[in-house]
């Protein structure tokens, strides 16, 4: 199928849309680089839909990272955002040299997400299931608390079937922004949108991570955010916990958002056991939890005996 040369405005026809899209799924990511795959992407369907939500100030996120001792993170910087020099790997919605706040709805979730991933000493990011028979809990978990400052608007991939059919929220989201939107849409527009739409929610809700191209597509869609956020007021994207099976959220939010619009709350350092209950990491409970943050240096208290640890 040509493509339309007649009307600048692809969206105004969804049988080139579904097309072109399904040309790029067939795209072996593998052999392609990252930047040759953007210049393919934009060739065939142009820029990219945004279906916009907003979390609320006053609301709060948790985000997690593992440890393999009991002795916590004497930094805050250890456990926030990553310095973008040390990002050296592609994630669901980062590229290498992006620095991203990643962060999910709740304590559950956030634990489930670290304990699927490993970093290792030169900055990579890797899936479990990149390795064999890796086990993929941590003994501990250090959980921090961040309360939303302003309103964060975010770009929402909340068009998955599994993920509709197994969390309420992302069904209402999902259903409400394209009902709310056909109003304003033509038809033709709003079913290349809902294409694309739902072509990047199904690569935000891959489960099967062999290799850091395996990210790519969805690390396309993110990276066309940032580069627009600044314009359209943009924070981040959000989308259904793969790790968790849909039941929650996970937000990867912008730099400058991180920076103006969350503020630390509270950190706790917990047991995890090698062991899952209902789906979820069995928490034996937190050990530690932070009483004080120095410029920067946390301190921390022992929940049991009280006992202040710097």
């Amino acid at each position: 199928m040509k493509k339309p040369s007649s009307d600048r405005n692809l969206y105004n026809y969804p049988e080139y849309i579904e097309y072109a899209l399904e040309k790029i799924n067939k795209i072996d990511t593998s052999k392609i680089s990252f930047s040759d795959l953007t210049t393919t992407i934009k060739n065939y369907i142009g820029g990219i839909p945004v279906l916009e939500i907003t979390f609320k100030a006053g609301g709060y996120l948790a985000r997690a990272r593992t440890k393999s001792n009991d002795i916590p993170y004497k930094n805050l910087s250890e456990i926030t955002i990553r310095d973008k020099k040390f990002v050296k790997s592609f994630g669901r919605a980062h590229k290498p040299g992006r620095a991203v706040f990643y962060c999910s709805t709740d304590e559950k979730v956030a634990i489930k997400e670290a304990t699927q991933w490993h970093i290792t000493d030169l900055g990579v990011l890797i899936n479990r299931n990149m390795f064999k028979e890796h086990n993929h809990h941590r003994r501990f978990v250090t959980v921090s608390i961040w309360k939303v400052k302003e309103d964060l608007k975010l770009a929402a991939l909340f068009l998955n079937r599994n993920a509709i059919e197994s969390n309420s929220r992302v069904k209402y989201f999902g259903q409400h922004m394209i009902n709310h939107d056909a109003n304003s849409w033509n038809c033709n527009e709003l079913k290349s949108k809902s294409l694309i739409l739902n072509f990047f929610s199904d690569e935000y809700a891959k489960s099967d991570i062999r290799e850091e191209s395996d990210y790519f597509l969805s690390a396309y869609y993110a990276n066309e955010v940032y580069a627009f956020s600044k314009k359209s007021k943009i924070d981040g994207v959000v989308y259904p916990t793969v790790a968790h099976d849909f039941k929650g959220e996970n937000f990867a939010i912008t730099e400058l958002a991180y920076k103006n619009k969350l503020e630390f709350v509270k950190a706790y350092h917990n047991y995890v056991a090698n062991i899952e209950l209902n789906n979820n990491p069995f928490v034996i409970g937190s050990i530690l939890e932070t009483i004080e943050n120095k410029n920067g240096k946390l301190i921390w208290k022992d929940i049991t005996t009280g006992k202040i640890i710097e």
